[in-house]
């Protein structure tokens, strides 16, 4: 009788672990399908949204300024 119980409760456990497997697999699956439609589909702009500007350090607006003299001077 002992031995009967616990084949019954491998089964059982088996069988949540089956349940749980489907449902992890099915989760994936979904997972998977959107984030396919979201590459194969990229988000639109807003016609709301304005660029912020670049922020530029001191250092690189004075070497740009540099590099924009250096051409001149050689026009």
């Amino acid at each position: 009788m002992r031995l009967a119980a616990r084949c019954n409760e491998k089964d059982f456990e088996l069988e949540i672990k089956s349940r749980d497997n489907r449902i992890l697999e099915e989760q994936l699956k979904n997972k998977v399908a959107v984030h396919h439609l979201q590459d194969s589909h990229p988000p639109r702009a807003s016609p709301f949204h304005v660029p912020r500007p670049q922020k530029v350090s001191k250092r690189r607006a004075s070497n740009n300024l540099w590099w924009k003299a250096q051409d001149v001077e050689r026009t």
